[in-house]
């Protein structure tokens, strides 16, 4: 009789084939498509039959694949540590590198030994920075020595003759040589840009400045105070505080280092002859707020526009954060809204669970601890993407508390057989790779993670929405891909483990927590949602009494951002929803 246990030949092949690629990954960051395309070689039946294979559905080889997992792992820290380390390697141009180790010991590239006027190795106080710069990468520096996870954003750091230069600070893993011993420390690379007068022109076009406003702005980046300003404009110096004042105003930004900031970004990312059209800037985010939830763990959250108003709980996406652009912050303000965008756990900066078996659980009674500390009345939930499974699990445990619920380009639960087979590769793997071989989910996420901090935020978003033309053309959008940056931010920042546990409860079968919900429920979603097709969630509404489903044209995965109009209607249709409700 034959072994059901026995490993096909063919099935064996393709599983070394998908190995052979994941190893290549830490040597050859620009392999991943050939990770993805032999990992559904493995994954699935066939290349025209894309339902999970039957040694895929008995999880035959997982523990064989966590085991190279952890291995692979091993060796992208390596490799990463290594390539950030090594200063020849940090050389891009107009790009300066500096590695900061646990001790405050520096190096860098050649362009940073250009930028500081010094040699390397040499100590963090020899930078010529000024003295709250420095103090603040010292901060920071600290921060990491204690662990604490970090968002990594632009800073703005000025030199010690004034010179303000746009950075991008993150955490890096130093390895001691000899001991092999790993400390945490700081990558810092800064960028430099020749303002001259032909930036004018991005400037105005980005903010819909004046051709005063963005005159004097230009002054600001080339580094010259208000006097200075003032002096060669034949003005006051009132006046140039005035106008600078305004600018902020105009931009959204509460301080000018971070208009700077952007704005640095901004020049680099620019093609030349292009100048993005003005656009409502996403504003500063607020600092992530900290609730004790007991047993040693904190639920970091952010609070949006009215406190005290009716209270909505926004439960994020997977790849999407707790972010807002200004439309809708203007919108849940004017509407008399309380929003409060917790990050599950092991998102940002919340404590992930001491039992990762428990994970749903953990979700749930974070939430209701926020719902019982900040919100004294019944409550919408606005569900975004994969959130929505952990949304319909709150939901229910709120019971009357909760008053209605709006599911943003939600999806529902996923039937191998006709859903998968309608998105697209990547997603398609990752469903799959989620559900039934987690080991397999969590060597994808690490080389996933490996390739966007090789590559940038802009070529790995490029290539994340590969396809969906509306997204593409969303990225163009400095607001729109700021808040994505942010949003791969604070995905990754604490790992892997919670993006595998998180990713299998989207997958997991929640119909009966939504089916168990007594309240309004209101579907936005849009016909170019890459996916989950906008004809099954038109399905799903109707037969469960809620439909129909509110389609945005052309709306894809950036729709919450892109579309925040339609979004603040449907909010405003469900409050008036549950008013006439009762």
């Amino acid at each position: 009789m034959k072994d059901d246990n026995t490993t096909p030949p063919d099935i064996s092949s393709k599983l070394l084939q998908f190995l052979d690629a994941a190893y290549e990954a830490p040597f050859d960051p620009g392999n991943f498509d050939e990770v993805i395309d032999s990992a559904a070689a493995y994954l699935f039946a066939s290349a025209s039959d894309p339902a999970p294979a039957r040694h895929v559905r008995q999880g035959l080889h997982d523990p064989l694949i966590e085991s190279h997992s952890d291995r692979l792992q091993k060796m992208l820290e390596a490799q990463e540590a290594e390539a950030r380390t090594r200063p020849a390697a940090l050389v891009k141009e107009r790009l300066a590198a500096l590695v900061i180790d646990h001790k405050g010991t520096c190096i860098g590239n050649s362009n940073a030994a250009s930028l500081f006027g010094l040699t390397f190795p040499c100590a963090l106080d020899d930078l010529r920075l000024a003295g709250e710069t420095a103090a603040y990468l010292r901060r920071v520096l600290a921060d990491t020595r204690r662990n604490l996870p970090m968002e990594t954003d632009a800073a703005v750091l000025e030199m010690q003759d004034g010179e303000r230069v746009v950075a991008r600070i993150t955490q890096h893993q130093h390895v001691d040589p000899d001991s092999g011993e790993t400390s945490s420390g700081l990558a810092v690379t800064i960028a430099r840009v020749a303002w001259d007068e032909d930036s004018l022109p991005l400037i105005q076009g980005a903010f819909g400045l004046s051709v005063s406003e963005s005159e004097v702005m230009l002054e600001i980046l080339r580094g010259r105070s208000h006097a200075e300003i003032a002096e060669l404009r034949d003005r006051s110096v009132e006046t140039i505080r005035s106008q600078a004042k305004a600018i902020l105003g105009k931009t959204g930004f509460a301080r000018m280092p971070q208009l700077i900031a952007i704005l640095n970004q901004m020049a680099l990312f620019s093609e030349p002859g292009i100048v993005p059209e003005a656009a409502p800037l996403v504003p500063a985010m607020p600092d992530a707020l900290r609730l004790d939830v007991g047993e040693g763990r904190r639920l970091a959250y952010r609070q949006f526009g009215r406190a005290g108003g009716l209270p909505v709980l926004f439960v994020h996406g997977y790849i999407t954060g707790p972010y807002f652009n200004a439309p809708l912050i203007e919108g849940f303000t004017s509407m008399g809204l309380e929003v409060l965008a917790p990050s599950r756990p092991g998102f940002g900066q919340s404590s992930v669970p001491r039992d990762w078996s428990a994970y749903d659980d953990v979700v749930v009674s974070d939430a209701l601890a926020l719902v019982e500390a900040r919100c004294g009345a019944p409550m919408l939930i606005v569900a975004h993407q994969g959130g929505v499974s952990h949304a319909c699990r709150i939901a229910r445990a709120l019971g009357p508390r909760c008053r209605g619920m709006l599911m943003v380009s939600a999806g529902i639960p996923i039937d191998d057989a006709r859903h998968v087979r309608h998105m697209n590769l990547q997603t398609r793997v990752a469903a799959i790779a989620a559900r039934y071989t987690p080991s397999m989910f969590a060597m994808l996420l690490r080389i996933g993670i490996a390739q966007f901090n090789r590559i940038g935020h802009v070529a790995y978003l490029n290539k994340f929405f590969h396809g969906s033309d509306a997204d593409i053309e969303a990225l163009k959008r400095p607001e729109i891909l700021d808040l994505y940056r942010r949003s791969v931010h604070h995905m990754i920042t604490q790992g892997t483990r919670h993006m595998v546990t998180d990713g299998r409860a989207a997958m997991a079968d929640w119909g009966g927590d939504y089916e168990a919900l007594q309240v309004p429920i209101r579907w936005l979603h849009g016909s170019a949602d890459p996916v989950m097709g906008v004809g099954f969630v038109q399905e799903w509404a109707e037969a469960h009494g809620h439909g129909p489903v509110d389609v945005v044209e052309g709306g894809a995965s950036s729709m919450l951002w892109v579309n925040a109009d339609r979004v603040l209607q449907a909010l405003a249709q469900l409050i008036e929803a549950t008013e006439k409700d009762g």
